[in-house]
């Protein structure tokens, strides 16, 4: 049953993927969402029960892989040499997701157990994505439950700032925020030939190399992290595979591996499902309305924050849209937000910046996490 189970997580991310190129429906609500409800459905079916430990060994694995292969891809020193106010954008970004999961925390942390370290994962996830929350959530001991209700409620949330982003952003932003200067070419001229939204299709070869340096950074990570007292074991390793993963993405020839991004990706669904089959129908009932009300105060909070000080340091509209996408949604959607705005110039900076926030992501969402534990 265990070689079953472990199969089923291997194989259903991959069928999830076949699938959305024909059901629109799955592309839509997203496959993450799904690989979730595929898990959740093995671990609420009656028949056959699942092995939790299995599920949290494999939720432990795919996390560890899943950060290098989505780091080696990102272009730091390329990100800085975009337009500096880019750069700006999005560290304002970074700021106002700080500040408001540090006042979430504090307004409702006498009704949810876990305060702090759900804020340390909401800014790993606002910064950098759904693997950073993973891996933070998996480095300060958070229960798989938890994990599954805060992506939950970020799925619902993101459903109604999406269209904000489409439909109103663009047009209220634009009577308050400067326009965008075109006449400046900087961020349209940087080189995208290292962007994995950029190149030609996956190489075998490429992944193959890509997964042995993964699995190097990730045995020399969790080397270090016993070298640490137990209680900070496990954040201590995660954060020792970002920094040795972002100390890879210096080097030209690993940026330029074609499908690593694309196999980490392939790996985070696989840790969806694996995280899904441990949650179950009871327990994530609890705290759901008060965790919804923690995100839907870092989600909007930080956006109307972000366009305040963007406001106040002179960031155009459609940097500020951009980067704050990159911010919640990842690279993903940085291609149809540009679609609306018209502007094809900041889809470099965009994507470069949803890359660059996965580097950032652990190490602020695990800072927050404890300095909040002090209080």
């Amino acid at each position: 049953m265990v070689v079953v189970q472990v199969l089923l997580f291997l194989v259903l991310p991959a069928l999830v993927l076949y699938s959305a190129k024909y059901i629109k429906l799955i592309d839509y609500i997203s496959p993450v969402l799904v690989c979730y409800l595929l898990g959740m459905a093995m671990a609420n079916q009656p028949w056959a029960p699942v092995n939790t430990d299995v599920s949290m060994t494999s939720c432990s694995i795919t996390v560890a892989l899943a950060i290098p292969l989505l780091l080696f891809s990102v272009d730091i020193p390329g990100w800085l040499r975009l337009a500096k106010r880019t750069v700006l954008s999005f560290a304002l970004c970074m700021v106002s997701v700080l500040v408001t999961s540090s006042l979430a925390f504090f307004l409702l942390r006498d009704q949810i157990a876990d305060g702090a370290k759900i804020s340390g994962m909401l800014v790993g996830v606002y910064t950098g994505g759904t693997p950073n929350m993973a891996a933070i959530g998996k480095a300060l001991g958070v229960a798989p439950e938890t994990f599954v209700q805060l992506n939950s409620a970020d799925i619902l949330t993101a459903a109604v700032y999406l269209p904000v982003l489409f439909a109103i952003a663009p047009k209220v932003l634009g009577k308050i925020l400067q326009a965008f200067p075109f006449s400046e070419p900087s961020e349209g001229q940087t080189p995208t030939e290292e962007s994995p939204k950029e190149a030609p299709g996956m190489s075998i070869k490429d992944v193959v190399k890509a997964l042995g340096l993964a699995l190097l950074v990730v045995a020399a990570g969790a080397g270090l992290g016993t070298l640490f007292p137990q209680g900070l074991q496990e954040a201590l390793t995660i954060l020792s595979i970002t920094t040795l993963a972002v100390a890879a993405s210096f080097h030209p020839a690993v940026r330029r591996w074609r499908g690593s991004h694309e196999t980490g990706l392939y790996i985070l669904l696989c840790f969806c499902v694996a995280i899904g089959s441990t949650a179950h129908w009871e327990k994530m009932q609890e705290s759901v309305g008060v965790i919804l009300a923690f995100v839907s105060i870092v989600m909007f909070g930080s956006a109307l924050l972000h366009f305040t000080l963007a406001y106040f340091f002179r960031i155009d509209r459609d940097t500020a849209i951009i980067t704050s996408t990159a911010a919640v949604f990842g690279p993903a959607f940085i291609g149809p937000v540009a679609s609306v705005l018209k502007n094809r110039e900041i889809v470099v900076s965009g994507i470069a910046s949803g890359l660059v926030g996965y580097a950032f992501g652990n190490y602020l969402g695990l800072g927050l996490a404890w300095v909040l534990s002090f209080f």
